[in-house]
């Protein structure tokens, strides 16, 4: 971890000899940050529902990077439990939007019955 790094004054960057390699260290850190604050900004502007959707499609994506860039070969195991989670994210996701869109009719409902009631009164 960075603290383990920092305590013993170690430095990942410096013991690498190629430069190429530490730029690739940069990008890696950088592209991770920038992950995290989208995605932190992707549940301010919407509902963690649709958001967690789109999350799980990191799953068959990164299996697609894997088969172009790293050209390795999937195994059975690998892909189940893969199938396995996309499926239940899926369905939990589906599900928890499927209430909120519920709960939004519902309170549409109420504010309308509302209006009418006060209008007769």
């Amino acid at each position: 971890s960075a603290v383990y790094l920092v305590a013993t004054q170690h430095s990942v960057l410096l013991a690498c000899s190629k430069p190429e390699v530490r730029w690739l260290l940069l990008a890696v850190g950088a592209a991770g940050f920038m992950g995290q604050v989208t995605g932190t900004k992707a549940i301010q502007l919407q509902s963690a529902s649709t958001v967690a959707l789109v999350r799980y499609l990191d799953v068959p994506v990164s299996f697609v990077y894997e088969l172009l860039f790293f050209r390795r070969e999937l195994n059975v195991f690998s892909l189940i439990g893969a199938a396995i989670i996309v499926i239940v994210a899926i369905g939990a996701g589906l599900f928890k939007l499927r209430q909120e869109r519920q709960q939004a009719r519902q309170s549409n409902s109420n504010q309308q019955t509302n209006f009418y009631k006060g209008s007769l009164v």
